[in-house]
């Protein structure tokens, strides 16, 4: 600060040289700042000075193209980026806050008069090409507001959801939160690609193409709909992900239950009510509540009905099944009347007869337990050829083939099993020195059952016995301890090159 109270001449000219030097890569003109605080430039750093680099980070925020930022917890990835003002996101502009979130500013802790409700979730809470006004909790807590019959009580809904975060990341997120955020009540709304990976953040705020959280995988991510966005095959292309027909798939729904589960108990043990709300679109939702509500309470959990997940007069178009402001509106509505039936927010004295639609009554079905049973499976056999890919061959390959075939380091695949018989490996290392003596481990069903040897071109045949210890269907994982570098940008790694897979009857 100067003597005066204004701005330094020598902190505007380190703005000035600081968000210069780096808008002028972009071609932007130069914007002078000004901050009211003194720094000797000659001699300090002026990115360590707080005020300054707040500044800078806001003003840099403005002029990039993207939307998010990283977040240093593995089993988060990513958030937006802190105070975004209209910044372009799909068909809408969108704002953050100072946590990342697409939500007003809340205070932390909780103030002693208000009743907060999280909703948690990915892109449905988030409201993918929706305004504001147009999502759930808005509606939900204009319901609340009108509802309530109790004096001096303020009503927060909160929308905590990132675009294609997981449940891992979403249940990660508020238990590591939960003690300063202190909501009353939480919402989980989990939907069927939840079990995917959630990417992370490469430079300007967009989206990388490897999952934080598995970083040694060097860019090999699962998700159910890696056979269209990694292969190339037709669009709607899609895994066996979601099924629980396989030990990798059952592994990702045990994953995702042990994080809803410790996130219940730490809200139960603050007092907090949760409720899980299954939206399962794909496979058997039966079995999605089935098996993430392991450990639950049934009263806790919600599936959502069919017909309305169905219903394209709720979507934001043909294509796009993210609820719009009907969707949004009926879906606050049939959470009102859970919250009524069960006077899970007693603080608020809600009146039991406010005006909701007739359709809202049926959304929310009470969950029956039951034990998770495997999806039908129409079309897996015991071999896949990747130099024919189709839909059916999209089903083979949870993650880690492309459409050529090249398989990253890490590569996870099903087949139906046959007991006492062999797994066999057909391809080729790349031609590529680097890669001599490179390592593949492989395993089935979590079980080590050999090694590959690569040597740069050269082509392999490579049999490994699986045994009588198999169910009906295999999950086969390849991990190589080395790749290279390929594509036109040398930002895509890869290890060696599949053209068959195939179990067949053993000797």
């Amino acid at each position: 600060m100067s003597p005066s109270g204004g701005p330094s001449p020598a902190a505007k000219r380190w703005i000035a040289i600081l968000v210069s030097g780096i808008v002028s890569v972009w071609g932007v003109s130069v914007v002078l700042l000004c901050v009211p605080l003194g720094v000797d430039y000659a001699s300090a750093d002026a990115l360590s000075v707080p005020e300054i680099r707040d500044r800078v980070v806001r003003e840099l925020v403005q002029r990039t193209a993207g939307t998010y930022d990283s977040h240093p917890d593995p089993d988060i990835g990513r958030i937006l980026i802190p105070g975004i003002e209209s910044a372009a996101h799909g068909d809408i502009a969108i704002n953050s806050n100072r946590f990342g979130f697409r939500e007003r500013d809340y205070e932390l802790p909780k103030p002693d008069d208000v009743v907060r409700v999280v909703l948690l979730g990915d892109s449905y809470v988030f409201g993918t090409n929706v305004e504001v006004e147009d999502r759930i909790g808005a509606f939900l807590e204009d319901l609340l507001l009108r509802g309530t019959r109790a004096p001096n009580r303020r009503v927060e809904v909160l929308n905590i959801g990132i675009l294609s975060w997981n449940i891992v990341a979403e249940c990660a997120y508020l238990r590591r939160t939960l003690s300063v955020l202190d909501p009353d009540l939480v919402l989980q709304i989990v939907v069927n690609n939840d079990l995917d990976d959630v990417d992370g953040v490469r430079g300007f705020g967009g989206l990388s193409r490897f999952s934080v959280r598995h970083r040694e995988r060097a860019g090999s991510t699962v998700r159910s709909a890696n056979p269209r966005l990694e292969m190339g095959i037709d669009e709607g292309a899609a895994n066996l992900l979601t099924t629980w027909h396989d030990s990798f798939s059952r592994d990702r729904f045990r994953t995702a239950a042990g994080a809803i589960q410790k996130l219940s108990e730490a809200l139960e043990a603050q007092g907090t009510r949760y409720a899980l709300v299954v939206r399962w679109a794909g496979h058997k939702a039966s079995t999605a509540a089935a098996a993430l509500a392991e450990g639950l309470d049934p009263s806790d959990v919600l599936v959502m009905e069919r017909g309305f997940i169905d219903d394209t007069s709720t979507w934001v178009a043909d294509n796009d099944t993210h609820w719009n402001a009907l969707g949004a509106e009926l879906l606050a509505q049939a959470f009102y009347r859970w919250i009524i039936q069960g006077a899970h927010l007693s603080e608020l004295d809600l009146d039991p007869d406010l005006k909701l639609r007739r359709r809202s009554r049926s959304i929310l079905n009470a969950f029956e337990p039951s034990e998770p049973e495997p999806a039908a499976v129409q079309g897996l056999g015991t071999r896949v050829d990747f130099s024919e890919l189709d839909v059916a061959a999209g089903q083979y390959v949870h993650t880690g083939v492309d459409g050529e075939g090249l398989v990253f380091p890490y590569a996870a695949l099903t087949f139906q099993a046959l007991r006492g018989g062999r797994l066999v490996l057909r391809g080729a290392a790349l031609d590529r020195p680097e890669m001599n003596g490179a390592t593949v481990k492989v395993a089935v069903d979590g079980r080590p059952v050999g090694r590959l040897e690569l040597q740069a071109a050269r082509a392999f045949e490579e049999s490994f016995e699986l045994g009588s210890e198999v169910g009906d269907y295999l999950s086969v994982t390849l991990t190589c301890d080395d790749w290279v570098y390929v594509g036109s940008d040398l930002r895509s790694c890869r290890s060696f090159r599949l053209t068959t897979v195939e179990v067949v009857p053993g000797d």
